[in-house]
């Protein structure tokens, strides 16, 4: 039998292990570590055009949603009028991982993958049915898919709607009356050749400069979609424009690869589905604002507008299409569009 010393030595040791057990077992919702914050993201989005632009409208939205859909995790703000570069230099900016998201202009990115030049080809879409179809669809995919060589992702396709001609020394009411006109030109070879085709002298320009050379003389005019033409305020010094429809100009919302890869898989869901419903509004405010915007140029700037024949500057196009050599991507444009 136990000596009661002994028993009682071994009942002191078996309350003292019971109280520490006691002691170091907290409640379930005092023991668990409290979860950090998750660390607030903040990116730039840059683009060329003016806050008052369907650009900024896009940009605006996608901020909105990415905001809603990643609970205020990832915050997106927007540097408009160049504030951070020229298209060159937001391309430029993504690449490195400087710059989060951008709105390049295609003509300026197909001089990095010449396949997306493709989309400089004039009068390649008779409507909007037809570029959604192809933009939207798998042969969009694939051929903006490239851009990811440049460690640049496209999440969506902006649009700025069809371009048109402004002019300021005469009104255009027949392809004649384009001869030796002087052109502002997005850069880009195609949009050289094209203007060269229809009799004109073109000019390539940053989009930065243009308003001063319309306004000193240099050019005699400049080629934008409607829209962009009366929020960049050329009204004021272009009283002529002539609705020639020949080309569709999309425009890019990007992300830096650099950028991001360091996301979680959820956040970048929730930014690819910001991008496509940001797409999705902005092209239906472009559409809503082409409705207005002629009657508000005539009212308020007294601006002119022309509705030339279109066969001869078609026909005119011949050559540059017979020179164009990547026939392969143009034909699986064709294709889809059941050409």
């Amino acid at each position: 039998m136990f000596k009661r010393e002994t028993f009682l030595g071994i009942l002191c040791l078996v309350l003292i292990v019971a109280m520490l057990a006691v002691g170091c077992s907290k409640p379930a919702t005092e023991n668990k570590e409290a979860q950090p914050a998750q660390k607030k993201i903040v990116a730039k989005l840059g683009h060329v055009l003016a806050p008052n632009t369907p650009f900024q409208m896009g940009a605006e939205k996608f901020a909105e949603l990415v905001t809603k859909k990643t609970n205020g995790q990832v915050e997106i703000q927007i540097y408009p009028n160049s504030q951070l570069g020229a298209d060159r230099d937001l391309i430029e900016g993504q690449k490195m991982g400087t710059i989060e998201f951008a709105l390049p202009g295609t003509s300026i990115f197909s001089q990095y993958e010449a396949s997306i030049a493709v989309f400089g080809l004039p009068f390649l879409f008779k409507d909007r049915a037809e570029v959604y179809k192809v933009l939207d669809g798998p042969v969009g995919q694939e051929l903006y898919g490239v851009s990811e060589k440049q460690n640049i992702k496209v999440l969506a396709l902006f649009e700025s709607g069809f371009r048109q001609l402004g002019t300021t020394r005469k009104a255009v009411n027949s392809i004649a009356d384009l001869k030796g006109l002087k052109i502002r030109v997005p850069q880009g070879d195609l949009y050289v050749k094209t203007w060269k085709a229809l009799g004109v002298n073109p000019t390539p320009m940053a989009w930065n400069e243009l308003f001063t050379a319309l306004q000193t003389g240099v050019v005699d005019g400049e080629e934008a979609p409607l829209t962009i033409f009366a929020s960049s305020g050329f009204g004021e010094v272009v009283k002529n424009f002539a609705y020639i429809n020949y080309l569709y100009d999309p425009v890019m919302l990007t992300v830096s690869n650099k950028f991001w890869t360091q996301l979680t898989p959820e956040l970048q869901k929730a930014i690819e589905e910001a991008a496509v419903e940001a797409r999705d509004y902005q092209r239906k405010q472009v559409q809503e604002l082409e409705k207005v915007t002629e009657d508000d140029l005539k009212a308020k700037q007294a601006v002119k507008f022309t509705n030339p024949d279109l066969t001869p500057f078609q026909d005119a196009m011949k050559s540059v299409y017979e020179g164009y050599a990547d026939k392969e991507t143009l034909n699986k444009i064709l294709k889809a569009l059941n050409r």
